[in-house]
């Protein structure tokens, strides 16, 4: 994608899965990743861009503008992971009592492309990172993720639910945008 402005190049990395939808990130100096489905096509991608092209050109913009953070020693890391642990226990215990779910394992990770994940067996993924974020912040992943314990896809009734128990959430979420390509950026690549 050139951006027309001063004819920069924006290098653009498609990740495919097994997806519904094309969706597009920022990383936090200017990385562009689009995730694709398996089947969708060059054409697909290139339609999608050109009607994001604009968000996507002032994202690029403002994220180069940012100062890299330094990446996390394996003693901060160390730490994160403790505190992560205890933290996304309780908080776990607490949302799962009060929206009526189950859930089984919690594992912590350091994975550079989710917060969080809950899998059909009810097993949860939390990205250690989201220490360095606000407690709210915290507070939407965790709820994020149990609602998947009743419908495992965002559908509106997902939606619905989780909006229903944490009517701020889209702020929380907003932060996620805005900010949390800065700190995934701080976890070491293996």
């Amino acid at each position: 994608m050139n951006d027309g402005m001063n004819n920069e190049k924006i290098l653009i990395h498609v990740k495919r899965s097994k997806r519904r939808t094309i969706s597009v990130t920022v990383g936090y100096y200017g990385d562009v990743l689009v995730h694709a489905p398996l089947n969708a096509s060059r054409e697909d991608i290139s339609k999608f861009l050109n009607r994001e092209k604009e968000w996507i050109l002032k994202r690029v913009e403002k994220d180069r503008q940012h100062e890299r953070q330094p990446l996390l020693t394996e003693e901060e890391i160390a730490r994160l992971q403790e505190q992560a642990l205890y933290d996304f226990s309780q908080r776990t215990r607490r949302i799962a009592e009060q929206i009526g779910v189950t859930y089984g394992k919690i594992t912590i990770r350091g994975q550079r492309s989710k917060y969080g994940s809950c899998t059909a067996k009810g097993n949860l993924n939390y990205n250690y990172i989201l220490m360095l974020a606000p407690e709210e912040v915290r507070e939407y992943i965790v709820l994020h993720e149990l609602c998947h314990r009743k419908h495992m896809d965002h559908s509106r009734a997902f939606w619905y639910d989780l909006e229903t128990a944490m009517p701020d959430y889209k702020q929380w979420d907003g932060w996620l945008k805005e900010n949390g390509a800065g700190l995934i950026e701080r976890i070491p690549r293996k």
